[in-house]
């Protein structure tokens, strides 16, 4: 969602004679209840002798992220009052929200006007449309020209609290990575207007952005002592106690964010928005449909973005899928995140449209190519329809984008390969696991197979220091759920003694695996051939060996 960073500084440029209303319509729309907000706006149209309702009327639009329908009423504005530097500012950020390259030409029309002598503004209006304009500037991410238009409000007015939350924005903008400069801002702006919730607000917002949950919760609560209808804060706060895993506590402070704003439609989004977030889907398809038959025909796209993905995590596949697809139908292409085209392609797959979600898969890493996480869905897919080179080739990709890397990683890498009979690159794989995982006997069980397949005549028995591994990392409550792998792992070593000549550590071994009784009903068994060997005469005639395993050295 893209919202204005400094909230409305107020009808502070405005000679609209309703000044009240405006000031209401403002409180309204920075109280996030849009559409209490748009229909006050509409209201005092007739009356703007400036042009600034224009800008306040698209700036609601545009902070509910309707950027479309904010350029428009820009534009209108403009017609009619083509002077009005924040018109001119509230036009340039939409056109270049719309790709529109003289979006930032129109900024700096509108703040040269301002600076000049002809503009014929008083410092109070100046300084109105420098907060405006940088905000515009902001937008855009041009921090540095957002911080130059500050600095000339501060000359005209020191003492202007929206300058110090303007500032604070910009600053966050230019090195979002350090906090103290922005919350100076931020406490001055505190400072100066002690009635106002802003300054505490966004500080508790920066807290939370930094990952800072407890220090956001103090600083809301600030802001709800001073303004407890201020509604922006009761829906942080619900997200600050999310993070702190208050889950149910963090649903009460949105249930007050929406009855705070009348459960207008704005406000319903946002909670559905966070019910998905704290993975609440049943709520989440619950609240959705309820939207969807209270406005069906004004509902947003993003609520059936919401209800596919809540319907693929109940494991409605079907449903999922064909609401994702009315959520692409309707969707702009240059709107669709990859995380949509992600969604898409899980829920194909789940329908046996394998080749189809590949596609999407595909188009998602395209739309996204940080997104290298996705890279697991394509590997995961090509093992499904058995294209193991493909797989690896995926789980290679997933590695080197060095992101959100799981030791897992190197294990679906080592067993694409070893599917497609790489045994080599397989083991090298499984080699990594280990390195990382080497107190649990899984990864070497896997190094054992695939230097067993690489060793295929047994001249080098080059698995089994691994298959020891395995026996010595098995821990005495794990040996019932690893029967099969110690089965094998002794066997191996049965063999191995076997063929070396030394009986009684073959013995020993066979033993082992005439104990654990895998497949013992079957013919073909690792059981079967162990009963069989022991009756060879040279191991039937042997001593067993008190201990057949030895820790490699």
């Amino acid at each position: 969602m893209i919202r204005k960073v400094c909230l409305a500084a107020g009808a502070l440029f405005s000679l609209v004679t309703d000044a009240q209303s405006l000031k209401d319509a403002i409180r309204y729309s920075d109280n996030e209840q849009f559409e209490k907000a748009a229909s006050l706006f509409k209201q005092l149209l007739p009356g703007d002798k400036t042009g600034d309702v224009y800008y306040y009327y698209g700036e609601n639009y545009y902070n509910n992220d309707n950027q479309d329908t904010a350029l428009i009423i820009y534009q209108e504005g403009l017609t009619k009052f083509p002077s009005n530097p924040i018109l001119m500012a509230g036009l340039g950020k939409a056109m270049h929200f719309k790709g529109d390259p003289k979006g930032k030409a129109r900024l700096f029309e509108a703040d040269t006007y301002v600076s000049s002598g002809s503009s014929k503004l008083s410092n109070s209006q100046k300084v109105a449309a420098y907060v405006e304009i940088a905000q515009g500037y902001i937008a855009i991410e041009s921090p540095k020209q957002a911080i130059d238009v500050l600095n000339k409000a501060m000359k005209l007015e020191a003492g202007n609290p929206a300058v110090y939350l303007a500032m604070g924005d910009a600053l966050r903008a230019q090195d979002p990575t350090n906090g103290t400069p922005v919350i100076q801002q931020y406490k001055k702006a505190a400072d100066l207007d002690k009635t106002s919730p802003k300054g505490f607000f966004k500080t508790g917002e920066l807290y939370l952005a930094g990952g800072n949950p407890e220090a956001a919760l103090e600083w809301i609560d600030n802001a709800l002592k001073l303004d407890s209808t201020f509604a922006p804060a009761w829906r942080v706060k619900g997200e600050a106690l999310y993070k702190k895993n208050q889950i149910e506590n963090a649903i009460k402070a949105y249930k007050k964010y929406l009855s705070l704003n009348n459960n207008n439609l704005s406000a319903r989004v946002r909670y559905v928005s966070f019910l998905y977030v704290a993975k609440k889907y049943a709520d989440v398809i619950t609240e959705a449909q309820s939207i969807q038959k209270d406005y069906p025909a004004t509902y947003p796209n993003v609520i059936n973005r919401l209800l596919a993905k809540a319907y693929y995590e109940k494991g409605d596949y079907a449903t999922g899928l064909s609401t994702m697809e009315l959520f692409l139908g309707k969707q702009p292409e240059n709107k669709v995140l990859a995380g949509d085209y992600e969604y898409y392609g899980k829920m194909l797959t789940k329908s046996n449209k394998d080749s189809l979600a590949l596609e999407y898969f595909n188009k998602a890493l395209k739309k996204d190519s940080t997104r290298t996480d996705i890279y697991d869905d394509l590997g995961t897919t090509y093992t499904k329809m058995k294209k193991h080179g493909e797989a690896a080739a995926a789980y290679e990709k997933k590695l080197q984008g060095k992101k959100n890397v799981t030791v897992n990683d190197w294990y679906y890498l080592g067993k694409a390969y070893y599917s497609n009979k790489d045994y080599k690159k397989a083991d090298s794989a499984f080699m990594e696991y280990t390195n990382i995982q080497k107190d649990i006997p899984f990864g070497y069980i896997w190094r054992a197979r695939s230097q067993a397949r690489l060793d295929s005549m047994n001249t080098s028995w080059a698995a089994k220091p691994y298959y020891e591994k395995v026996i010595l990392l098995t821990k005495p409550e794990d040996v019932e759920k690893s029967k099969r792998d110690l089965d094998e792992a002794w066997y191996y070593l049965g063999l191995h003694y076997y063929k070396t000549r030394n009986y009684g550590m073959a013995k020993c071994a066979f033993q082992k695996v005439m104990e654990l009784k895998v497949n013992a009903d079957k013919k073909e068994s690792n059981y079967t051939r162990a009963k069989e060997a022991l009756d060879v005469a040279e191991i039937k005639g042997a001593t067993a060996a008190t201990e057949c395993v030895k820790a490699p050295q």
